[in-house]
Formats: C-alpha cells, sequence, structure tokens
C-alpha cells in the first residue's frame, strides 16, 4: 500500500512506468455469483527510464521534509476514497 501511495504522489497521467510485484487472485461475489478476479500488486515502481526524460533532486532531504512528503501523500490518499 505504501508504494502505491508514494506512486499517486510521483506518477501522472500518461507517465511510463516499470513495476516488479505479483499477481493476487480473489473471488467476489456479484448477483449471486462467485466471480474470480485478479489484480496486480506492485512491490517496486518507478518511470521507464527508456522512454521518460527527468532530471533527479538530490538536495539533501531533512526528516521533517520526508514527514511533510508523507502527510501530503496521506491527505491525497484520503482526499482520493
Amino acid at each position: 500500500r505504501a508504494t502505491a501511495d508514494r506512486a499517486l504522489t510521483r506518477f501522472a497521467k500518461g507517465d511510463s512506468f516499470v513495476a516488479e510485484g505479483y499477481v493476487r487472485t480473489f473471488q467476489v461475489v456479484r448477483d449471486g455469483e462467485a466471480i474470480q478476479r485478479e489484480e496486480f500488486v506492485a512491490k517496486k515502481i518507478g518511470h521507464d527510464l527508456a522512454r521518460t526524460n527527468y532530471s533527479v533532486d538530490r538536495t539533501h532531504r531533512t526528516g521533517s521534509d520526508i514527514e511533510v512528503e508523507h502527510k501530503a501523500a496521506a491527505a491525497h490518499t484520503s482526499s482520493r476514497r
């Protein structure tokens, strides 16, 4: 879940990305019928370097910077629910 929250703050619609993870299979019941579903669970995700041009901000981040980023991601996630 944390990976998805971070990706939400760093990606925009149309971005090319690569992801590593696994497929989770589960069942849902719809209209009394059990339906098999799958979802991809990303463990690692990042921009596709072969298709994306960007620069990296290498300034040193303090603990307070990281805390602000986490709060912003949490606020963004809760507003989308």
